[in-house]
């Protein structure tokens, strides 16, 4: 799968590189101190460095894409300009993209919130959050969605 592949699935409902996350003797952050954007920020970090154990790390060893290959970050060339966590009825505005009336909007947002205590459920998780990100490719600004799990009081990314 290569990186557009896993972003695509990561992000389907789908800033500044984290120096050092993970890294306890480092100075860096422990990864029980790990948001949902630092999950997303470790992730394209290793995946630009070509670091396929540091990706692995942020990417729940449940999900379908764990783990992946030094082959998947190979074309990975995106520059994070800005990560934020959203609320469902954020996630559910920025999707919709203003198309819905109030009351399709509480529905939507009741919908996405039934979705993510089902993937709460699916990994025996504590939380589940929509993270939106902000990225350069090839000289093109785009924004996506990363759906994020907690685990064990850990983040991770999962498709």
């Amino acid at each position: 799968m290569d990186r557009r592949q896993f972003i695509t699935g990561v992000a389907t409902v789908s800033a500044v590189a984290l120096a050092g996350c993970g890294d306890s003797e480092g100075g860096g952050r422990e990864l029980s101190d790990r948001t949902a954007e630092d999950a997303v920020e470790q992730y394209y970090t290793a995946a630009n460095d070509d670091d396929v154990e540091s990706a692995n790390e942020v990417i729940h060893p449940e999900s379908e894409a764990h783990p992946i290959e030094e082959a998947d970050l190979e074309d990975f060339d995106a520059t994070l300009i800005e990560v934020n966590q959203l609320s469902t009825r954020e996630f559910v505005e920025w999707e919709q993209g203003g198309e819905l009336s109030e009351e399709e909007i509480e529905q939507e947002v009741e919908r996405q919130e039934e979705v993510l205590n089902d993937v709460i459920e699916f990994f025996d998780a504590d939380d589940a959050a929509l993270v939106l990100v902000t990225e350069e490719v090839d000289g093109e600004e785009i924004e996506t969605t990363v759906r994020t799990v907690q685990d064990d009081g850990d983040w991770y990314l999962y498709n």
